[in-house]
């Protein structure tokens, strides 16, 4: 959920963020968060309340 993944292949731009990105604080925090919640969980309140047909058809209502 929430965040990018790292690819094995770096691009330039990766290589030049990579040391930003170790030490970036709200990465580690978010990546906490994402060991500690279980997120099936939350996935099946969410998709039990809000189904993914209802949601695409109350879009395409919104977004014609």
């Amino acid at each position: 959920m929430g965040f990018k993944k790292m690819k094995t292949n770096l691009t330039f731009t990766d290589l030049s963020l990579l040391s930003s990105i170790e030490k970036n604080r709200a990465i580690q925090r978010m990546e906490q968060i994402n060991a500690i919640v279980n997120w099936s969980r939350i996935d099946h309140m969410i998709m039990t309340r809000y189904p993914v047909e209802k949601v695409s058809k109350e879009m395409q209502r919104i977004r014609p």
